[in-house]
């Protein structure tokens, strides 16, 4: 099986360089970046980080407890931001197959406001169906120090994987 790349940010500086390291794909799943960067204004829209999915065994893979965590020294919020800001705990998947219509799933914050987590996540199925695309809604505040960032997805201990990059401008 082969192992997918985590991209961290470099926590000594905003606009450090990113630290690249072998992600984890024990069992049968992959999680990889999804799509362009993510420009994020501060005090602005929502933006929607997000990682690609892969079922690389044989047997479909159900039931998952998905975990996405804000990265902690930056003033990103779930949803965009605004007066009064708009909470957002929702995971979208998108199914690999463009004619099936996305599947939303409600969230359960924690308690310091870093994290959700999403469960009963049944979307995994071997062959054609091996791929979905899961993103959330994050914002940048209006204090948000200039950054260039991710999320990290974590699908319970099968793997993690950052998001495709955003950066707050």
């Amino acid at each position: 099986m082969g192992t997918g790349y985590v991209v961290e940010p470099d926590r000594s500086s905003y606009s450090g360089p990113v630290r690249i390291v072998p992600g984890s794909a024990p069992g049968p799943l992959s999680m990889l970046p999804s799509g362009p960067d993510v420009r994020l204004e501060r005090g602005g829209a929502a933006g929607h980080p997000a990682v690609v999915v892969r079922n690389t065994g044989t047997d479909p893979v159900g039931g998952l407890t998905i975990t996405v965590k804000l990265p902690t020294d930056t003033d990103l919020v779930w949803g965009p931001t605004g007066n009064p800001p708009r909470p957002d705990h929702r995971l979208t998947v998108l199914p690999a197959d463009p004619t099936r219509p996305p599947i939303v799933h409600s969230g359960r914050l924690s308690d310091d406001g870093r994290s959700l987590t999403f469960t009963e996540i049944d979307a995994l199925h071997p062959g054609s169906e091996s791929q979905v695309t899961m993103y959330v809604a994050v914002g940048a505040g209006a204090g948000a120090p200039l950054a260039y960032t991710s999320l990290t997805f974590f699908a319970e201990s099968h793997t993690s994987a950052s998001s495709n990059p955003i950066q707050v401008t």
